[in-house]
């Protein structure tokens, strides 16, 4: 059903250290990252004799490419609730083998929903994880990585570089956008890499601090199928999905939500 065909599909970031790591399905890594798979946690489910969510991917955090840690376990898991229109989903991971839900926007999985019979477990995939080389002096790559890295690192003249970058693609157009100056597009009109703009989520645990604290998550990864299988995973009436991830600072929960693309 997946093609087999190596793909980058998952970009996770560094925010710190201002690092981009790409995953790629189809290749084998020492760590044992998948992608699919099946999903062998308890508690998958939010409402009784409704299906359960799905693994999309697995990732070994003995790997240093993946820059999340969570106390005593070693494996993490990045879910969707596919079958519920891929929702807003919290959850936190309790052990290597169970999974506390903490929040699904929808209760029920929608009617046929990506399409009749739709697999109960995403066909496994193996995945390795590279680095993408990301410099501040190389003004796509901040203007495509703009909401999670931000612009204040830049030198005086590498901020001017990425000005007449904006100017030279059209991203910036005065005669086709509201925006006074290149400079104002770049701070309140370019939402990279996310399609709809930076999320503003609390934290799904509601015995966290941040829970109802907006913009109190950070974004460790982004989710893209590759457009010649969006319909393979999503169904042949659903565009691409954005699926974005982000953990708690605090206590390290995870909402998964998605944003159309």
């Amino acid at each position: 059903m997946f093609g087999a065909k190596r793909q980058s599909v998952l970009t996770i970031f560094h925010q710190e250290s201002r690092r981009i790591i790409r995953g790629f399905r189809g290749k084998k890594s020492s760590f044992g990252h998948s992608f699919g798979g099946a999903a062998d946690y308890s508690d998958l489910v939010a409402q009784e004799g409704q299906p359960p969510v799905h693994l999309l991917f697995r990732l070994n955090m003995s790997d240093p490419a993946v820059g999340i840690t969570l106390p005593g376990k070693q494996w993490l898991p990045l879910l969707c609730a596919i079958r519920y229109g891929a929702c807003d989903l919290g959850y936190r991971v309790l052990s290597d083998g169970e999974i506390k839900i903490l929040y699904q926007e929808e209760a029920k999985a929608w009617n046929d929903f990506p399409y009749d019979d739709y697999p109960e477990k995403l066909p496994i995939q193996l995945m390795s994880l590279n680095e993408e080389v990301y410099h501040p002096a190389d003004p796509e790559k901040v203007h495509q990585y703009a909401r999670i890295f931000g612009y204040d690192d830049l030198s005086p003249n590498q901020f001017e570089k990425l000005v007449r970058y904006v100017v030279k693609k059209r991203y910036y157009d005065p005669d086709n956008f509201g925006w006074e100056s290149p400079e104002q597009y770049l701070q309140e009109g370019n939402c990279a890499p996310f399609v709809q703009g930076a999320p503003n989520d609390n934290c799904p645990e509601p015995s966290c601090s941040n829970h109802g604290r907006k913009s109190a998550l950070r974004t460790f990864a982004i989710f893209e199928e590759e457009d010649k299988y969006v319909e393979k995973l999503w169904g042949p009436l659903c565009d691409s999905l954005q699926i974005i991830y982000q953990i708690c600072p605090l206590c390290g929960a995870i909402r998964a939500s998605n944003q159309c693309t």
